[in-house]
């Protein structure tokens, strides 16, 4: 498969893989014009758990994103922000 896109970002690290998988690093990319010039071509976007919470609790699916989750994942969340005591 070949994808000849252009966008700007801030910078990019690309590295290849023994299986014939390219990773690709972005840093200060708006995401949907990025993915819009990809197309319907399988790409999978990597984000902090901390903003995938945050971003699910302000767009009202945080229900929808904890079903979908590690329980220990979830934990280890409430704990470094508090919600939880280390003793938990």
């Amino acid at each position: 498969m070949t994808i000849d896109i252009e966008f700007k970002c801030k910078s990019a690290t690309v590295s290849g893989s023994k299986w014939g998988v390219v990773n690709v690093e972005i840093d200060s990319v708006d995401v949907h014009e990025l993915l819009e010039a990809i197309g319907d071509k399988k790409v999978f976007e990597s984000i902090e758990l901390d903003d995938y919470i945050d971003w699910a609790e302000s767009a009202g699916h945080t229900i929808d994103i904890i079903e979908r989750l590690d329980a220990d994942e979830i934990i280890g969340w409430l704990k470094h922000n508090g919600h939880l005591d280390a003793d938990s």
